[in-house]
Parts: C-alpha cells; sequence; structure tokens
C-alpha cells in the first residue's frame, strides 16, 4: 500500500494524503487538498490558496512561509484539522480564513493582514500573533479556547480587535508587549451567565502624554485639567457585550512613569464625551488592576499619587491624602498626632490659594477644599518641632 496518493493537474488541481508527513517547498492550490486523520503536510514556504482552492483538513499542515487565500472564509471543506505556523516572520493575508485549530509555534511572529476567525482552539507555543490593525475571533465559548504556554498576542495600534464568545468562568487574553513581557487581560463572566456574550477587546502602548488618542477621544483632561502626566501610558477597549465582567488589567514597567504610584490607582472612562473617574476598584501592587467593567468603551488608569516629584524632595516625607481626585473636601493622615502644625495649599504654578494653622490635632483632619477651581495642588504640612511632611491631589 502507498503512503501516499497525489494527483497533480496544473498547479495542483489535487492533493490527496492519507497518512505520513509530506513535504512540499511551497504550493499554490487551484484545486482541492485532502488530508485525512493523522497525515500531515509540510509547506517551507507559503501556501496560496486561489479562488476555487478548497482544503479537506483531517490531519495537520504546518506551514513555514505565509498564508493567502483568494477564496471565501470557507477555504476549509471539512474543518477539523490543525494548522501551524512554525516559521519566523509570517503573515495571513488576503481574503478572511476561518481555521478549526490554529497553533502558532516557538520563534513564529504571524502578523495579520486580513482577519482570521478561530473556530476550536488558538494554542500559542512561544509565538506571536501581531493584529496589525485587523480581528481575531475566537468562536469557542469555552475558556480553554485560547491556549497559551508562553507568547501571545500583540496590538501596536487602537485599530484591531480580539473577539471570544465566552459563557462562564474567567477567560485570559494573552496580550503581550512588543518585547514580549505579558499584560494578559482576565475576563471573569462569573457562574450564572446562560447565553453566550461576544466580547471584544484591544489594547496598546502609548507616549507619555497618551498619544495616539483611540477615536472620539482629544484629550486626557479630567474637570478641566489635563491629567496625561498622571495616566498610564496605555488604553484599553473593552466591550462586555451586556454582561457585567469582573476584569483585571495589566500593565507593563514601561507603561508607567518615573513618577506614577501603581499602587495608587484609579480606573478612568471615557464616555463618548469626557472621561469619568471610578472609585470602584483597586491596584493589586503587582502591575494589576481588578474592577467591574459593564459598559462598552475606551478605559485608562489614573495614577494619584507620585512615588516622586520634583516638588518633594528627599527631606520631606510623603503625606496620605484622599479622597484623591476629590470634590469638596479632603482627609490628610497626620503623621504624628498632639503637635502644632501649619498648613499650605499651593497650585501648580506656585500660588498659595489656602492657609491654616491647626493645634493638637488626632490622626487625621478634615480640610474644606470646595472654593478651589478644579486642578492639581500641593499641601504642605510644617510640624511646630520643624518636621516637614507634602503631597499632591487632584480636585
Amino acid at each position: 500500500m502507498p503512503k501516499k496518493t497525489k494527483v497533480m493537474k496544473s498547479f495542483l488541481n489535487i492533493i490527496m494524503i492519507f497518512f505520513g508527513v509530506n513535504s512540499f517547498a511551497q504550493v499554490y492550490n487551484h484545486g482541492e487538498i485532502i488530508l485525512e486523520n493523522n497525515a500531515k503536510l509540510l509547506i517551507n514556504k507559503e501556501l496560496t490558496n486561489y479562488s476555487q482552492g478548497k482544503i479537506n483538513n483531517a490531519g495537520t499542515i504546518n506551514i513555514k512561509g505565509d498564508w493567502l487565500n483568494y477564496a471565501d472564509s470557507n477555504v476549509f471543506k471539512e474543518n477539523k484539522g490543525s494548522v501551524i505556523f512554525s516559521g519566523t516572520e509570517q503573515s495571513i493575508a488576503a481574503n478572511k480564513t476561518a481555521y478549526w485549530a490554529l497553533s502558532i509555534s516557538k520563534g513564529s511572529k504571524t502578523t495579520l493582514n486580513t482577519d482570521i476567525t478561530v473556530d476550536f482552539l488558538l494554542n500559542f507555543n512561544d509565538g506571536i500573533i501581531l493584529l496589525n490593525g485587523h480581528n481575531l475571533e475566537v468562536s469557542g465559548s469555552s475558556n480553554q479556547a485560547i491556549n497559551i504556554s508562553k507568547g501571545g498576542i500583540q496590538s501596536d495600534s487602537f485599530a484591531g480587535r480580539v473577539y471570544w464568545q465566552i459563557l462562564k468562568g474567567v477567560y485570559t487574553i494573552p496580550f503581550i508587549t512588543d518585547d514580549g513581557t505579558g499584560i494578559p487581560l482576565n475576563l471573569d463572566a462569573g457562574q450564572n451567565n446562560t447565553a453566550i456574550a461576544k466580547i471584544s477587546t484591544n489594547t496598546y502602548h502609548t507616549d507619555k502624554d497618551n498619544k495616539p488618542y483611540p477615536p472620539g477621544i482629544s484629550n486626557m483632561d479630567y474637570e478641566g485639567e489635563d491629567v496625561s502626566e498622571m495616566v498610564v501610558d496605555r488604553f484599553w477597549y473593552i466591550d462586555p457585550d451586556g454582561i457585567k465582567l469582573n476584569t483585571t488589567f495589566a500593565f507593563a514597567d514601561g507603561d508607567i512613569t518615573g513618577e506614577m504610584n501603581k499602587n495608587k490607582l484609579k480606573l478612568f472612562y471615557h464616555d463618548g464625551n469626557q472621561w469619568i473617574l471610578s472609585n470602584q476598584g483597586h491596584a493589586n501592587g503587582d502591575n494589576t488592576f481588578t474592577c467591574n467593567i459593564d459598559k462598552a468603551g475606551w478605559y485608562a488608569l489614573l495614577s494619584t499619587e507620585k512615588v516622586q516629584t520634583q516638588d518633594i524632595n528627599s527631606a520631606i516625607k510623603i503625606l496620605s491624602i484622599y479622597p484623591n481626585p476629590a470634590k469638596d473636601k479632603i482627609f490628610v493622615e497626620i503623621p504624628v498626632p498632639g503637635v502644632g502644625y501649619s498648613i499650605q495649599i499651593m497650585d501648580m504654578g506656585g500660588k498659595t490659594v489656602l492657609t491654616q494653622k491647626i493645634s493638637k490635632p488626632g490622626a487625621k483632619i478634615k480640610l474644606d477644599i470646595s472654593n478651589l477651581t478644579s486642578g492639581v495642588y500641593m499641601l504642605y504640612l510644617n510640624g511646630e518641632k520643624g518636621n516637614k511632611y507634602a503631597g499632591k491631589f487632584i480636585k
């Protein structure tokens, strides 16, 4: 019995592969490629599938070059086999393709030049998919439909989305930075959902001024003040498709400036007209932030304190001020209760806008800031024994 049967007409009109490993330099498919169970097809360069081309794949196709599909998205007539990208710099181009199982192997960086769908399993084995402004859709509703040992998804702009049809449990979208640092987005749909939700998401790194902005956003103003220097240099887009997602954002060290305090973060949400600061959620101290998301839109993280600033030198201890940002009042924790202090609040132009003396306060004091305009302020607390403290807050 022969190990393989091939019938070729012009540019491979029909290839039938029953078992064993079958290797080709490159393939131009005008007809039909058939792989039976356990059959393997290795293509050392590109696979080009022309408009009449079909692939009946019950085995494994391993491609080391590019994939170009000029047929419709359902090129795989019986789409129950797997496709492996195992080259280095590869691309998926031309028309959209739907894969049953897709694996990105070690060393492969596969760039999307068209949209793709993965129906059953997307596997990362130390490989990378670069969205490149295109969409990646995962149709399987299992939270194991994306399997990752290492590698993941890179997104370099606000264009392009990852779609996933989710149901119950925690779903991890394995975003990574340009240098391969993992910044996964964890979406917990809970255990009570009864209908599949088609969520979509994206994330990308910005410069220190949070540019380029996403579509529909023209500034980083909060209550009339530009707060870009305090916003983590990364945006996230999330559409929960009508359900509530307990969401954990992750960011890289390169997304934080030297002065931001990553342990003092708040959720920043753009409602289509302006940025809104949310008091729900919390920083976890490990470059992650957890909160609930139930609205579609662009999200960011605002640091409400700086670890170090030019306004606070090493001889001055940092104060704890909250809420921050504030509206009408703030609370200041007193480092050494029972001694007298003088308070001075200055705007960022150096103008003193409030002074006050307090004698023998308790563990904290409340200050009325309702007369202050919106902006960023420095608060200095000078003790009668020469001890000095300072902190920054946003109104």
